[in-house]
Order: structure tokens, then C-alpha cells, then sequence
């Protein structure tokens, strides 16, 4: 097995996980859902991520109580990162919006302007025009 997929952690009600000797270089984020999950071994994984001093050795069973707990909490707080990420990310792209509207509603009002100034300028003409017109008669 060379990965997890991100739907890993729906897997809400395991408390035991066996992973040991596959191929992962790392584990999905959504393991900050298992909460129940009391017992890990990864070991013999070319793990990348999370980080081995997270995952810890698993030599006995408490160490593999410890890498559950560890990973989980780790992954918590990666979650919340992200979604700190997203929410910022998120407000940048609603205010670039905003900023978009406002210039929008601005150069719609500068054509507005124009278009009444030039409106203008063509009513000054014709009755220029009308006025030449009378005092050549």
C-alpha cells in the first residue's frame, strides 16, 4: 500500500491500526478525526509525514498507544492550520472581490460622466448650429 485516501479519517469508530510494512511516505490529515483510535504501528513505512519524532518507534504496545495519540493530536493541529490557511485565503479573495465591485461601480459612474458630457457638448453644438442657422436668415 502506497497511500491513504483524505477520507481515511471517516473511519471514525477505529481504534486499532495496523499499518506496519507498506510502502507510505504519509499519512492523510484527516486522521485528526480518529478519535478513538488507540493504538497505531507504522513502523518499516518510508514515512515523510507526519514527522518520525511524531509518530514515535512502536517497539511495545504503550509506544503504539503513544503514536496514536501523538499522530492524532499532530494531525488536529495541521487541520486547523490549513483551515486557518483556507479562511484567510478565503477573506483575501472576498475582499479582492469587493475591491473589483468598487472599481467596477467607479468606472461605470466615469462612463456615466461621459456619456453626459458628451451629451452636452452635442446639445452646445446644435444649438450653436440652430443659432448660426436663424442669424443667417
Amino acid at each position: 500500500m502506497t497511500h491513504l485516501p483524505e477520507t481515511f479519517g471517516n473511519l471514525s469508530l477505529l481504534q486499532h491500526l495496523d499499518l506496519f510494512d507498506n510502502s507510505l511516505t504519509k499519512l492523510p490529515v484527516g486522521f485528526f478525526k480518529l478519535k478513538l483510535l488507540q493504538w497505531l504501528d507504522v513502523k518499516e513505512n518510508p514515512l515523510e509525514y507526519p514527522p518520525s519524532d511524531v509518530v514515535g518507534l512502536c517497539r511495545n504496545n504503550a509506544e503504539c498507544k503513544t503514536s496514536a495519540i501523538q499522530v492524532i493530536e499532530f494531525m488536529r493541529k495541521e487541520n486547523a492550520e490549513q483551515e486557518k490557511k483556507k479562511q484567510k485565503e478565503l477573506e483575501l479573495k472576498r475582499a479582492k472581490k469587493e475591491a473589483l465591485k468598487r472599481e467596477l461601480e467607479r468606472l461605470e459612474e466615469m462612463e456615466r460622466e461621459e456619456k453626459k458630457r458628451i451629451k452636452q457638448e452635442e446639445k452646445a453644438r446644435e444649438k450653436a448650429r440652430r443659432r448660426a442657422e436663424y442669424e443667417e436668415k
